[in-house]
């Protein structure tokens, strides 16, 4: 499993295979593609925090296994099937060598505080190390209790904090109202069965009880088939190479499409066909010729546009000339207007002469 320094140095991409998040043996339950360790990246504007890693779900080994920090959308692996999520650092193994292996994980079993008095106290502890940062009294354990308006899932508890002692500490699933444990005070939050401690030490018989049966269901397999690497060869016994992948899990009683494996057979997540590794000359041919048309649309268009802006071009020559032989046709219907009021003017004034002209005629023939 990858520690926080080794997640740090990982670039975007990697695959990694993602183990159940709460088992406290190493589960597989499905493999993604790592984005990010950043405590300060965000996934729906909530940062990651410490020794948290975001990747995004390519495949689901266990359907109902529940994500690390569920949402209103997504709370199961299933739902998660090609979307970005949060997930513990050291609950991930990077298929670029960070295969540490850290044992000292809690295998005594599950603490769940189920029990029949839930007002007693109990001791929250840091999900990334053994400290003791708030108290608190359980509120509920049904795993559709909602907090945030998510549902709480499996192997988690509803607490109430009514003391912070390290109020710096991230919480488990942080929100855009609350990120550190100071935020939580006299609030209810999430928070995983095994970190909290119950102050009655007499009573953690029964709580891991409860606890190992509550996840006795999800015990499948372990990560050591999962990290197996193999080849799949023909059935004819021809011995071609089909694929590569995983053995997930060697278990008779596994099923596959609801069938159960049986004996001599294995359960593999196929990592690289070979047969698809086949068609790549296809492929590449397909998108070559993509490419072409879209490339041919492309000048297509361009041609269009040119003819679009040489018929704009044109319009304007036209509009030019016939404004020009507007502004002469308007100057010559000037001149008329001028020429005929000139001639009407000296064609009266002609008679006026006429007129005067015959009065003095008439008064001298009297």
């Amino acid at each position: 499993m990858a520690s926080e320094s080794e997640v740090s140095n990982v670039s975007k991409g990697v695959r990694c295979q993602i183990l159940d998040w709460f088992s406290p043996t190493d589960i597989f339950v499905g493999e993604g593609e790592f984005c990010c360790a950043e405590p300060q990246y965000k996934i729906g504007r909530i940062p990651l925090g410490p020794n948290a890693a975001a990747i995004i779900i390519k495949s689901v080994v266990d359907p109902e296994a529940c994500v690390w920090r569920p949402t209103s959308d997504v709370f199961s692996l299933s739902q998660a099937v090609g979307v970005k999520v949060a997930w513990p650092a050291d609950k991930l193994i990077l298929d670029d060598g960070f295969d540490n292996q850290d044992e000292s994980h809690n295998t005594d079993g599950s603490k769940d505080p189920r029990t029949d008095d839930q007002h007693d106290s109990y001791k929250i502890l840091d999900w990334n190390r053994d400290e003791v940062i708030a108290e608190g009294v359980v509120w509920s354990t049904d795993q559709k209790e909602l907090v945030n308006n998510i549902p709480i899932g499996p192997n988690a508890v509803v607490m109430q904090v009514y003391q912070v002692i390290n109020p710096t500490a991230y919480l488990w699933r942080p929100s855009s109202e609350m990120y550190v444990m100071g935020d939580a005070l006299n609030e209810k939050i999430a928070w995983p069965i095994d970190r909290i401690e119950l102050l009655n030490i007499n009573a953690q018989e029964e709580i891991r009880r409860k606890s190992s049966q509550s996840t006795a269901s999800n015990n499948t397999g372990t990560s050591k088939d999962a990290k197996k690497k193999c080849i799949l060869l023909e059935c004819n016994n021809s011995g071609r190479k089909v694929a590569e992948g995983r053995v997930c899990s060697t278990n008779t009683t596994d099923v596959v499409h609801h069938v159960p494996i049986g004996p001599n057979a294995s359960k593999v997540w196929v990592e690289v066909s070979k047969i698809a590794m086949d068609s790549k000359d296809e492929l590449v041919k397909q998108h070559a010729k993509v490419a072409e048309n879209a490339v041919a649309g492309w000048e297509k268009a361009e041609n269009e546009v040119v003819e679009l802006k040489q018929k704009l071009e044109d319009a304007a020559d036209k509009n030019i000339v016939l404004e020009d032989r507007v502004s002469h046709l308007d100057g010559a219907l000037k001149e008329c207007v001028r020429q005929l009021r000139q001639f009407r003017d000296e064609q009266e004034k002609k008679i006026q002469e006429a007129v005067t002209e015959m009065n003095k005629m008439k008064r001298h023939s009297m």
